[in-house]
């Protein structure tokens, strides 16, 4: 007997197709995909040669001519995507997964076996190859798998970017209200020291008491150091840029162009934001990916049943006694009497059962971010518009009318002080209002673009700050 007629069946075999055909793009190509994923969603140039992540600190050209510039906001996100290192690692996930899915399509190696066994009469030989069946018939089934999972990863990946780009958003509005409010601060102790310096005179020359001269002695000092923490919190407010930019010890110093826009415009109706969240959402897309593996790893563990082993080859032994050969098929196979596989399939069930749970359980959580962050930017922008329209217009009437009645002699100077240090004050709580509705806008547009931002952190609630009555004689 030859092994002749073995060998078209082992051919036939092995080239079993998959779920899809056998073409693998490259990491490159992974990269691009997701990459213009995200620019679709995100409005926003996102595009960026692959390249594998590196320690080297050099600032890459194009980097380095975009921090030479004051940076805009599309800027500042222009260096993130080209310089941020987790974004980078991110891409590797692509990788792994692509890796995953060609490892699937392959099948294991024959196993080649030989024996020797020594008798008086001679040598026994026997020889034999062996290939698993079972790898073969479950090959298409573990491409499925693999192919699922890579469509999850390229939706994380998708969602990093997402998340990339608004959290310079936010860090670049965090810094832009961070040097506003260092430069009304340092006007406030301005205000607040010509006001301690005026009621030294009148006091020196007898028109004001003690108790008012102190009052002011202490908005002075108090106005000072403000100033001062609003300007070491303009420069903290850069270190999350410089986390985002990739930006170390030695990289170019860079500046902000522009100031934060008084009015914050409309990002989504409460009518729809929330079936677009839900729709746009990279998370659910994630989660159904995750479910479609845990389903086919499902399958492919009932398929299995306890069969660990099932090998199909042909054996040739050549006889000790008359030296002839002899050659035919052999079968290995594992008996399923012990382990029937039933832990396995119950495992996997188990986690297709979970997967369908966190699906659920997420968008129930999208759904609530999406009225949560669509109420939240509603408020703050009509807040800071409040603001903007009416409260700082009234503040600067008041002065107007303040210095009126001075200019008639019927009040003293340290009320027409007090109300100009009020009205910078109500400008102070503007840049507030607006950094809030801002921040707002922001975290609305994330979630619109398809990223879910558990962070509780990132969504606020409307700040409270009522005004305190101004003592007598001042603040």
């Amino acid at each position: 007997m030859t092994g002749r007629p073995l060998l078209p069946l082992m051919l036939a075999l092995l080239t079993l197709p998959g779920c899809r055909g056998s073409t693998v793009p490259s990491p490159a190509g992974d990269v691009a995909a997701s990459q213009a994923e995200a620019s679709r969603r995100t409005g926003r140039d996102l595009s960026a040669p692959w390249a594998p992540p590196s320690a080297d600190a050099t600032l890459p050209a194009a980097v380095a001519d975009l921090l030479r510039r004051p940076l805009t906001e599309e800027s500042a996100i222009r260096v993130a995507i080209l310089n941020n290192r987790k974004a980078r690692a991110a891409y590797e996930d692509l990788g792994l997964a692509r890796a995953e899915l060609v490892q699937a399509g392959l099948l294991t190696n024959p196993v080649f076996g030989a024996h020797a066994r020594l008798f008086q009469e001679g040598a026994e030989i026997e020889l034999g190859i062996s290939k698993s069946l079972l790898d073969v018939f479950l090959r298409p089934l573990r491409r499925c798998v693999a192919e699922a999972e890579l469509a999850a990863a390229e939706a994380s990946v998708a969602r990093t970017l997402v998340r990339l780009v608004h959290d310079v958003r936010r860090a670049f509005v965090e810094a832009r209200a961070a040097e506003r409010v260092a430069a009304l601060r340092r006007d406030i102790a301005g205000a607040a020291a010509a006001s301690r310096d005026l009621m030294r005179k009148l006091h020196d020359a007898g028109n004001e008491t003690d108790p008012r001269l102190t009052t002011a002695e202490i908005a002075a000092e108090r106005a000072a150091m403000e100033r001062d923490d609003a300007a070491s919190a303009a420069r903290l407010a850069r270190e999350p840029m410089n986390v985002l930019l990739g930006l170390g010890g030695g990289s170019i110093p860079w500046t902000l162009a522009g100031d934060l826009a008084d009015t914050v415009d409309v990002a989504a109706t409460a009518a729809d934001v929330e079936a677009r969240a839900l729709s746009a959402s990279l998370d659910r897309l994630e989660a159904e990916a995750r479910i479609a593996a845990a389903a086919r790893t499902a399958g492919l563990v009932r398929k299995r049943s306890g069969f660990t082993i099932f090998d199909l080859g042909a054996d040739g032994m050549r006889d000790a006694a008359d030296g002839m050969w002899g050659f035919g098929p052999s079968v290995t196979a594992s008996l399923p009497l012990l382990d029937q596989g039933q832990a396995q399939v119950a495992s996997a069930r188990a986690t297709f059962r979970r997967r369908v749970a966190e699906a659920a359980a997420l968008e129930v959580e999208v759904r609530s971010a999406a009225r949560h962050l669509e109420e939240h930017a509603r408020r703050t922008r009509e807040r800071a518009r409040q603001y903007h329209d009416v409260y700082l217009p009234l503040r600067a009437r008041l002065v107007r009318e303040v210095v009126q009645y001075y200019n008639a002699m019927q009040i003293g100077a340290f009320e027409v002080l007090d109300a100009k240090q009020r009205e910078t004050d109500a400008r102070r709580e503007h840049v507030d209002a607006l950094r809030e509705a801002w921040l707002a806008r922001i975290d609305l547009d994330e979630l619109l673009a398809g990223a879910l931002n558990r962070d509780p952190t990132a969504h606020g609630t409307v700040p409270s700050r009522a005004e305190a009555p101004a003592a007598e004689g001042g603040h």
